[in-house]
């Protein structure tokens, strides 16, 4: 039925009403040719060819016009139907997109795991290569300090001597890195005896003070850069993102002997390191290698947070 009732159909049927009212018309005015010149018109055959047109050609006409109709709504009814499959086919072609993003989201929180573990991985590298940097030049300002030390020429044989000025005759001799904080243990222990002595009544934290004071300005040279550095290396762990920061400050620490602690100790006690050193001595544990016993006397541990220890 669809194959038939076409606009093409249509048409033909229009074309062919045309032409039968055209040849009605003609047969008319052949049969009546002489009516309108010469003769009345006759009313009742022009009745006749209008009700000829009217009762043929003009159903012929409306029958076009409902085929062109029923046409239309076919022809709308299919794009309906297309309409529809290209919007299953939109929902589908979304849906695989959607699929797609999902896929495209995975692939890009993978990879953005992979850059946070790539950068994290530089990130170490560059704090480890730093440390170690700074852990060498340690090394190198411990081996550079030399201590000149006057010790008798021939010890042990002092009694062989019978003048004075035999027994007396020393020499000198160099102790280099870290031979040189066993003297620098004993010259401070002096110094505060002899401040402990002139001024008894004062505080232990005065006296602390003011023998650490007057020793360091003495070995300055030698024990400046040493403790400066080994703070800047302490901050540096400190203020990394590291996460186990007490591994280096435990290498860092290990490398360094009990004399070492010890003018650590007390270093920070003084003002030249107890507001900024103190509290990192006492976060990293840096002195926990650090036998008490060793102190000059062991109240002075009760200067230090437990932490220290």
């Amino acid at each position: 039925m669809q194959k038939i009732l076409t606009e093409k159909f249509s048409v033909r049927i229009l074309i062919s009403g045309i032409i039968i009212f055209f040849l009605a018309i003609i047969i008319f005015s052949f049969n009546n040719w002489n009516f309108a010149t010469d003769q009345d018109i006759q009313l009742e055959r022009l009745s006749g060819l209008a009700d000829f047109i009217g009762g043929f050609v003009g159903p012929i006409w409306a029958l076009v016009g409902v085929i062109l109709f029923y046409v239309a709504l076919t022809e709308q009814r299919k794009d309906f139907t297309t309409n529809r499959e290209a919007l299953k086919a939109q929902t589908k072609a979304l849906e695989q997109q959607i699929i797609e993003f999902e896929l495209q989201r995975e692939e890009l929180a993978e990879t953005r795991e992979v850059f946070k573990i790539q950068n994290d991985t530089f990130r170490k590298q560059q704090f480890e290569s730093t440390f170690f940097n700074l852990v060498n030049l340690h090394h190198l300002i411990v081996n550079s300090i030399n201590l000149s030390k006057r010790v008798p020429k021939y010890p042990g044989l002092e009694k062989l001597f019978t003048r004075s000025e035999d027994r007396d005759e020393k020499t000198s001799i160099t102790i280099h890195g870290k031979d040189c904080f066993g003297e620098f243990r004993k010259s401070f222990i002096e110094k505060f005896h002899e401040h402990e002595s002139k001024s008894p009544e004062k505080p232990t934290t005065e006296k602390l003070e003011e023998s650490y004071w007057e020793f360091f300005q003495q070995n300055q040279s030698q024990l400046g850069h040493y403790f400066r550095n080994l703070y800047h290396i302490f901050k540096f762990i400190n203020n990394s993102n590291e996460p186990n920061k007490l591994i280096y400050s435990s290498l860092l620490r290990a490398q360094m002997s009990n004399d070492e602690l010890f003018m650590l100790f007390y270093n920070c006690l003084s003002s030249l390191g107890n507001q900024k050193f103190k509290p990192l001595v006492e976060d990293f544990h840096l002195l926990q290698n650090l036998n008490p016993d060793d102190l000059i006397n062991i109240d002075h541990k009760q200067f230090y947070q437990a932490t220290a220890f």
